[in-house]
C-alpha cells in the first residue's frame, strides 16, 4: 500500500498505518473471491476455455496489479470514516489501533466479496491477474481503478505509470 493523503481531511495516520501493515494479509481477498466466483460460474454452466484455464492456474499473482484497487478501497474506507479520528474514550491508543485493524480487515473481506459479486469489477480483477505486467493487464488495472473511483467517490493521483511500476515483484497466494 502506498501511504498518502488522498483527499482533504485524510489525516488519520493511525488508520493509514493499520491499513499499510495489513496489506499483505488481505490484498489476496480481492482476487481469491473473484476467482472463486468465476470458476464456480464456469463449472455451473459447463464452460471450459483458455481464460477459465488461465484463472484456474493462477493461484499466485504479482500483488502490484491489485495494489491500486486495494488502495482505492482503503481510501474509500478512510473517506467514509474521516470524522472518527480521535481515540474514543475509554480506549487506550493500543486498543483503538486493535479495533481499527479488526474493523478494517472485516470491512475489506466483506467489500472484496461484494466486488467479486459485481460482474464488471470481477472481470477486471481477473483480467489484472490473468494478464499481469502486460499492456492488456494494465488496461484492466485502469478500468478497475475507474470503476472503484466511481464506487467510492475518491481517486488516486497520479495513476499509471507512476503508481504501478511493472517489473518483477513478490507474488501473493490466493488462500488467506
Amino acid at each position: 500500500m502506498i501511504v498518502a493523503t488522498e483527499f482533504p481531511g485524510d489525516s488519520n495516520e493511525i488508520l493509514k498505518e493499520v491499513q499499510h501493515n495489513s496489506y499483505w494479509d488481505i490484498v489476496v481477498y480481492l482476487y481469491a473471491y473473484s476467482r472463486e466466483r468465476y470458476l464456480a460460474s464456469a463449472r455451473l454452466v459447463g464452460v471450459e476455455n483458455d481464460f477459465v484455464r488461465l484463472v484456474r492456474e493462477n493461484e499466485r499473482f504479482d500483488h502490484r496489479v491489485l495494489q491500486a484497487a486495494h488502495d482505492l478501497v482503503a481510501t474509500g474506507y478512510r473517506f467514509t470514516r474521516r470524522e472518527r479520528e480521535q481515540v474514543p474514550l475509554p480506549f487506550s491508543p493500543e486498543e483503538y489501533k486493535r479495533r481499527l485493524k479488526e474493523d478494517w480487515i472485516a470491512f475489506f473481506k466483506r467489500e472484496s466479496q461484494e466486488l467479486a459479486g459485481n460482474d464488471e469489477i470481477n472481470r477486471e480483477i481477473l483480467g489484472c491477474v490473468a494478464y499481469s505486467n502486460s499492456d492488456i493487464g494494465m488496461k484492466h488495472e485502469e478500468r478497475l481503478a475507474r470503476l472503484l473511483e466511481k464506487r467510492y467517490g475518491v481517486s488516486l493521483a497520479p495513476f499509471p505509470p507512476f503508481r504501478l511500476p511493472h517489473a518483477t515483484g513478490q507474488s501473493s497466494k490466493t488462500s488467506g
